[in-house]
């Protein structure tokens, strides 16, 4: 496949200046970390179409190749794998979606053999270009709606999907969008138990895949809305019991946090619907608004590791703005566009699309000199809220709910807790806690549905994540009645 020279902007190194433009309250917080960025350096990418970034920073897409030196060359553009530290623009075919942090492309073809039949493979594309084929999902032979990649992992983990591209567009369809996780091997896992329409976004390192959906049986009545689905096929709808009709899910990051939108169930004056900027905890289900105000639209389209989410807020080009921010610090989206030191093609960042581990992010937006991607690159790694001990939950309550049940409550104070451990004692005075339960970092509250009658316990909670636990809660005592 043919490869191709790209110019880099040599990055400048000046300080970014940061402006908050949103700040949401799906959840109150007091004890949050301090919110900062680095200043980041911009090049603009040879792409027409965005479909995903890795973490080397690999960009798959459409491009219209360099032309070479004294060569007559065509404007129009073509599926590429851009390698902005390489240097290059590979063409390749026009079968894959997905692209993981090895290199590795995933795809799929469909033809018709000699007697009419449809054909299908799954495709591997490899760091070096060879491709390798496997078999793909059981396809009823009246469905002949191409088979799309969607997320591929490292280890190899393929999610697949029928689609014909109107998928990610619609709210409500019945056309047929059923999914699978599986791999080359050809073990493949019907998501839902193939009573599921999806419309997949992307995978994790575990190879649960965010999007949305909605059961067969009520394709006619309600829209997608926001899901994960795993490799075991069993799918979370995200969606809860927010007002609007429709959401969906656009990334997933290792620590199973999810970003996306949800229809706040408000529609502006040229009746769009007014959506949110959300994200999910997918182990607990609870959700964070980052939507700057309920009138304002605001979506998210990216999220890493360290709780880094990008996306955009307005709805139109005139007021478009492309946004990051980090959900484990607090709820506050940054204007991208002001944290660039090197904007001299003065830019306007109207949508980030995507971000890596490192923090590079694909942008999209318009200059003086035209419209298109650009890739933005951090000067320093930011900050790892998780490299940090979370503060101890506050306000620890308990309450008796019968001879056998014992609720516990408490408020969480830190936003980059990865779990909660709840330990009991037996007895008014006792000390000699045991750990009874390991929760998201999210949940605030426990039923305790192994006590006996007449019986004094005491109770304590602490927070986790990679860098250590918190402080214990003060704890509390309760006493079960007869």
């Amino acid at each position: 496949m043919p490869r191709f020279p790209i110019d880099a902007i040599a990055p400048v190194t000046r300080a970014g200046r940061l402006i908050l433009i949103a700040l949401g309250a799906e959840l109150a917080w007091s004890g949050a970390l301090a919110q900062s960025f680095p200043a980041y350096t911009l090049q603009p990418l040879p792409l027409t179409a965005f479909t995903a970034l890795n973490d080397q920073g690999q960009i798959l897409g459409r491009a219209i190749p360099p032309c070479p030196p004294g060569q007559i060359c065509s404007m129009s553009d073509a599926p590429a794998l851009v390698d902005m530290a390489r240097g290059t623009v590979t063409i390749i075919s026009s079968d894959y979606g997905a692209l993981n942090g090895n290199g590795q492309l995933a795809g799929a073809s469909i033809r018709l053999d000699a007697s009419g039949n449809i054909v299908r493979s799954v495709l591997v594309r490899q760091a070096d270009g060879t491709v390798t084929s496997g078999s793909p999902p059981a396809i009823a032979p009246t469905l002949t709606t191409p088979l799309r990649a969607r997320g591929l992992t490292n280890a190899g983990s393929i999610a697949v999907q029928l689609s014909d591209g109107l998928d990610a567009l619609l709210t409500r369809s019945c056309t047929p969008y059923p999914g699978w996780i599986g791999s080359l091997a050809g073990a493949w896992t019907a998501l839902g138990g193939g009573s599921l329409q999806v419309s997949l976004s992307g995978a994790n390192a575990a190879g649960r895949v965010a999007g949305a959906g909605v059961p067969v049986s009520l394709c006619a009545t309600r829209d997608f809305r926001a899901l994960v689905a795993s490799p075991d096929g069993s799918w979370v709808d995200l969606h809860g019991t927010h007002p609007g009709p429709s959401s969906r899910a656009f990334a997933i990051n290792d620590r199973d946090y999810a970003a996306g939108e949800v229809h706040s169930g408000v529609v502006d004056a040229n009746n769009l619907p007014i959506t949110h900027a959300m994200v999910w905890n997918t182990l607990s289900g609870v959700a964070f608004n980052l939507s700057p105000s309920a009138g304002v639209t605001s979506r998210l389209s990216g999220i890493n590791a360290r709780g880094e989410v990008v996306g955009r807020t307005g709805a139109d080009a005139m007021t478009a703005r492309a946004v990051i921010g980090n959900h484990a610090v607090s709820s506050a989206l940054f204007d991208l566009t002001n944290l660039v030191s090197n904007n001299t093609g003065g830019w306007i960042l109207t949508e980030a699309v995507a971000i890596n581990s490192s923090g590079q992010v694909v942008a999209r937006g318009y200059s003086p000199a035209g419209s298109g991607y650009v890739l933005v690159t951090p000067t320093q790694t930011p900050t790892d809220p998780y490299a940090t001990s979370p503060a101890a939950p506050t306000a620890l309550a308990a309450q008796a709910l019968s001879s056998t049940q014992i609720r516990l409550n408490w408020t969480n104070i830190a936003r980059n807790a990865t779990g909660l451990q709840v330990e009991r004692c037996k007895g008014s005075k006792c000390t000699s806690f045991a750990r009874i339960a390991s929760l998201p970092g999210d949940v605030v509250t426990f039923l305790d549905s192994t006590v006996s009658r007449s019986t004094g316990y005491r109770y304590r909670v602490r927070a986790t994540n990679p860098a250590g636990p918190s402080a214990y809660t003060a704890p509390v005592g309760v006493t079960t009645p007869r």
